[in-house]
């Protein structure tokens, strides 16, 4: 496999191993568990030779990457620190070991992927090492952090989460310091765990998310009572489904926050009211009609006065005992006048006259002073349809009783009232007299 670098370079395969333990104290587990060292397979690839005035050939060989994410982590940490160690061996042309006659410092690119292939990159950094009759051991995240592929810088806890953490891979760059091209040294390494890591695949199992709640996965017995609180409940996630029947009282909800639109139609029975609770307040105008009043519900008590107006009464509908005794006056007959509702259609127009001729009382008439003890009375226009029946009668003065009064020229337009004194001393002569009378008659 070839790099760009213009150097012919050749990894060579070469079994070595290093490691390192990492204790961890765990109250949960009440022992020490020891980690091992993750081994990465060795990996190698050559170049063609270059001209012979080009640099000879340089082997680089890299044999053992240790990761450890829990660097003296205490038990009681729940966030492992962002840091992987590294270890790897450097030989010359020759096969020599760098750094065999004193260290040497060499800069180096250490680039995390998720794929052996491709520009997908999940983690960089860059930091010089110093290289050690060919050892050199580095721990990562203590460098300068690079961008990644996605122009991030993705702490460890995120590059090797998701469905696809068990495949990433770690490329090594040597970085040219006297202005030529880096080295970049392909094939990419596999990261995998040591035995012991894979007991953290169960630790892994336990991390859950949203979907996983959803699907049913978080019990109720792995949460303690009370754990969770309205600051742990997204807004407006709570559906009726999550809701036992029955669980909610009415000490479970606010005054006043239960609007029409919270009740489903139809819902509330008459079970679910308690006597004496609904005002006038509560329902909404014109929403009541005779279909929701039960027959002989409503009493006296419960209209108010002057409510009721004749548009509310429906016609032929009121009998003489629904009205109360002389709880009728002129003021509820229109103008004085009455008008049956048969189909006669009779009216009734009563007046009273001064002895000047000024109407005092009544309506659809007007009255006139002709002379002496003679009077007009004109009825409105269409006021009958025919000649009506009339009665006439003084009314006050000192002697009344010897006052006759009569009425002549009847007719649908009116009538001419006379009064004279039969007294003998009078001579049945004229006299103005104030009186009354009462005229019965069709209408339209």
């Amino acid at each position: 496999m070839k790099h760009s670098h213009p150097l012919p370079i050749r990894m060579e395969t070469e079994n070595r191993a290093s490691g390192f333990m990492l204790q961890l104290l765990s109250r949960l587990l009440e022992g020490i568990a020891s980690l091992a060292s993750i081994v990465i397979a060795l990996f190698s690839f050559t170049r063609p030779q270059l001209p012979t005035q080009t640099v000879g050939r340089a082997a680089l060989l890299c044999l053992l990457i240790n990761i450890n994410c829990l660097d003296h982590l205490d038990a009681q940490t729940r966030t492992p620190p962002d840091r992987m160690a590294f270890q790897s061996y450097l030989t010359d042309i020759n096969g020599d070991p760098m750094g065999a006659a004193a260290p040497v410092n060499k800069t180096l690119k250490f680039i995390i992927y998720e794929a052996e292939q491709g520009p997908d990159s999940k983690w960089a950094e860059q930091q010089v090492v110093t290289v050690n009759n060919g050892h050199f051991s580095v721990i990562l995240g203590e460098g300068t952090r690079l961008n990644d592929s996605s122009d991030q810088q993705l702490p460890f806890a995120e590059v090797f989460a998701g469905t696809g953490a068990s495949d990433r891979f770690i490329e090594l760059t040597v970085v040219n310091e006297s202005g030529g091209s880096d080295q970049v040294l392909l094939p990419r390494l596999r990261l995998l765990p040591s035995p012991y890591a894979f007991m953290a695949s169960k630790v892994a199992s336990l991390d859950l998310t949203d979907t996983d709640v959803l699907e049913g996965q978080l019990g109720g017995g792995n949460i303690a009572d009370s754990a969770i609180n309205s600051a742990k409940i997204l807004n407006e996630t709570i559906q009726s489904a999550d809701i036992k029947d029955g669980a909610i009282t009415s000490s479970d909800i606010a005054s006043n926050t239960i609007a029409s639109a919270n009740i489903k139609d139809e819902s509330v029975t008459s079970a679910d009211i308690t006597n004496s609770t609904i005002v006038s307040a509560d329902i909404k105008d014109s929403t009541i009609v005779s279909a929701d009043i039960a027959n002989s519900t409503i009493v006296s008590a419960d209209i108010a006065d002057s409510t009721i107006v004749s548009g509310d009464i429906k016609d032929g509908s009121l009998e003489g005992r629904d009205i109360k005794s002389k709880s009728i006056t002129g003021a509820n007959i229109g103008g004085y006048a009455y008008v049956s509702g048969t189909a006669s259609r009779l009216r009734i127009i009563r007046g009273y006259v001064s002895a000047t001729g000024v109407k005092q009382r009544g309506e659809l008439f007007t009255s006139t002073r002709e002379s002496t003890g003679e009077y007009r009375i004109t009825f409105n226009s269409s006021a009958f349809t025919g000649y009506p029946i009339v009665t006439v009668s003084a009314y006050g003065g000192s002697d009344l009783q010897d006052n006759v009064v009569n009425f002549a020229s009847l007719s649908v337009d009116g009538m001419t009232v006379y009064i004279t004194d039969s007294s003998p001393d009078k001579n049945v002569a004229r006299e103005d007299c104030a009186f009354m009378f009462i005229a019965i008659g069709t209408t339209n």
